[in-house]
């Protein structure tokens, strides 16, 4: 991990934990990560020369330090460090023995979330995705979920881009943040039915 390597300022708190998954702006820009701690699961946004190591260096379950400042309900990262290796048993420990931490998924999505549907579909509206029929895709998803009773759960977002324009279009599945390629009818029609059964 050298592009991690950057030496640590004095200041901020030293935060400890398990990397879970990127974190993402409403628009689904790349932020920050999602880290598991023994305390609570923070949201960390990271400065913009870090957030590239998320996609090519960092896999969920990697422990991670973190110097941080607080900056409202996230905090605000000035160096991220891979956990000693001879502190991770003690760290794995901690975890084990606190209470089940509910997981955040976005603070703005944590304030809508009891008034939002219970299953988010995030249709991606940028280059290929929209040339192989993402906007057509969103459109019939928008008419379904006001017309078909059985999908008055599903809230349709159009976003930004997902990272994955050659297996387009792209749907991220909240909860959960699955994504989905290749998405057509058929496809989502599916992955609705196995996620109401």
């Amino acid at each position: 991990m050298t592009t991690l390597e950057r030496p640590i300022k004095a200041a901020g708190t030293r935060l400890q934990g398990k990397y879970l998954q990127p974190w993402r702006s409403p628009k689904g820009k790349l932020k920050g990560l999602l880290l598991q701690t023994p305390v609570e699961t923070v949201v960390v946004k990271l400065p913009k020369y870090l957030r590239p190591m998320l996609v090519r260096e960092l896999v969920p379950e990697t422990w991670l330090q973190v110097q941080a400042e607080r900056d409202g309900d996230r905090w605000e990262a000035i160096n991220v460090l891979p956990v000693p290796a001879a502190e991770v048993p003690t760290l794995a420990a901690a975890l084990a023995a606190a209470p089940a931490i509910a997981a955040v998924t976005n603070p703005t999505e944590t304030a809508q979330a009891k008034s939002t549907a219970k299953l988010r579909l995030q249709v991606c509206q940028k280059g290929k995705c929209c040339k192989q029929g993402s906007r057509e895709l969103t459109r019939w998803l928008q008419a379904e979920t006001t017309q078909n009773p059985a999908w008055s759960h599903v809230e349709i977002e159009p976003i930004g881009c997902l990272k994955a324009c050659k297996q387009g279009p792209n749907i991220r599945v909240s909860p959960g943040r699955d994504l989905v390629n290749y998405a057509d009818r058929t496809t989502v029609q599916r992955l609705l039915e196995q996620r109401s059964s």
